[in-house]
């Protein structure tokens, strides 16, 4: 068994939790769950349907500002982005229009057609654990988007290994990825990138290095 993420055959299995078993790569740190446990197609967006996100949801709405709000820092707001792995609703974008900032809405089940690339910036709420294939999937993010651009992603960071066993995250079968700060260091440097924003819980924004040399 490799990882899913940085092809290190030198993982290590750690425990089985909530009836999964799980792994530890010892390069990027990524925990992932035995591919045994992966879900098919069908049932994982039988799931995501149950989903309750709607913009009338109070606290959904708090939810995702909460990932919106840092990025406000870097976002030009004569740009446009793209919520990536949005569900199926689509309402980060909805909260952006209504601030005057353009942002289209992809989510492989249920809006899986993207007309543009070239992005200015990338949301990516609650579906970087739910990647099967990260490394494929975090490299198609980053082809759409443009030099100076940035990707703000949410998703819990692991917590230390002896609270593995009680880690909520880890109780959604749709849950197969989990990342860490070293994670994403890995990712920011793979793809020459820099961490400019992170609040050591679970979000972190990830700015092209080429946006130094344009401004």
């Amino acid at each position: 068994m490799i990882c899913v993420l940085c092809g290190n055959n030198n993982i290590n299995e750690i425990g089985n939790f909530f009836n999964r078993i799980f792994f530890k790569c010892s390069e990027c740190d990524l925990l992932q769950v035995d591919k045994s446990f992966l879900l098919e197609k069908q049932q994982e967006k039988s799931r995501y349907k149950t989903h309750n996100n709607f913009i009338t949801e109070p606290g959904y709405v708090e939810f995702l500002n909460s990932l919106i709000i840092p990025a406000l820092n870097f976002i030009d707001k004569n740009g446009t982005g793209i919520d990536y792995g949005c569900g199926h609703t689509k309402v980060l974008a909805e909260i952006l229009s209504g601030k005057n900032i353009k942002c289209h809405s992809y989510d492989p089940f249920f809006f899986p057609e993207i007309t543009e690339n070239n992005f200015d910036f990338i949301f990516a709420s609650e579906c970087f654990e739910h990647f099967h294939y990260p490394e494929k999937t975090i490299e198609h993010i980053f082809s759409l988007l443009k030099p100076g651009s940035f990707l703000s992603v949410m998703t819990n960071f692991q917590p230390e290994e002896k609270e593995l066993s009680t880690w909520y995250y880890l109780k959604d079968p749709t849950h197969v990825v989990f990342y860490s700060l070293k994670t994403f260091e890995y990712i920011a440097e793979k793809y020459n990138t820099r961490i400019v924003f992170c609040d050591n819980k679970k979000i972190i924004i990830l700015l092209f290095s080429s946006a130094e040399n344009n401004s």
